[in-house]
């Protein structure tokens, strides 16, 4: 009967320690507040010639603080998402002046951007060489060989051979 007594009070006491044991996590568990995500938002719109009105096709769209960017679709349309809160975005094109705007994001936000024409590069001029370069002529490829030349190389069984000296230049494989 005491051997009884002694297992019910050692398994409750393993019973107890146990609970003590889980409450501290389970309480911890409790009291944290779950991470919640950092909130995005999308920036969209399109990307216009000021004068003509017409759309800009393959326009860059970056915001400068993140680095990431969009480059507008053959609409002129664009669309960025980046976390809430002060965004910096520079609209840029080829030919046309860069704009930067700043502004706060918190929620889904439609902005249509005009870009300025830029200074445009002056007229180019390419000038041929009036020297020929050989390629009108039919010696493209051609080599010349010397007999001075052929007699300085090795001889094959004691005579001098041309055939032989030919296969010799780069380029050239026997048959």
């Amino acid at each position: 009967m005491t051997y009884l007594r002694r297992y019910d009070f050692a398994v409750g006491l393993l019973v107890l320690l146990l609970m003590m044991l889980a409450s501290p996590l389970s309480g911890q568990a409790h009291k944290q507040a779950p991470r919640q995500a950092q909130s995005k938002f999308t920036i969209n719109g399109f990307v216009h010639d000021e004068q003509s009105g017409e759309t800009l096709i393959a326009a860059n769209v970056m915001e400068l603080n993140s680095r990431s960017g969009a480059v507008t679709n053959e609409f002129g349309h664009y669309s960025l998402t980046l976390p809430a809160g002060e965004v910096l975005l520079q609209f840029s094109y080829v030919g046309y002046q860069s704009d930067t705007i700043r502004l706060q994001l918190s929620s889904d936000t439609t902005l249509s951007v005009s870009l300025i024409e830029g200074q445009l590069l002056g007229e180019v001029v390419v000038v041929g060489s009036p020297n020929p370069s050989g390629v009108e002529t039919a010696t493209i490829g051609a080599q010349h060989i010397s007999a001075s030349e052929i007699k300085r190389l090795p001889a094959f069984f004691g005579e001098q051979d041309v055939i032989k000296a030919l296969q010799l230049l780069p380029g050239v494989q026997s048959g």
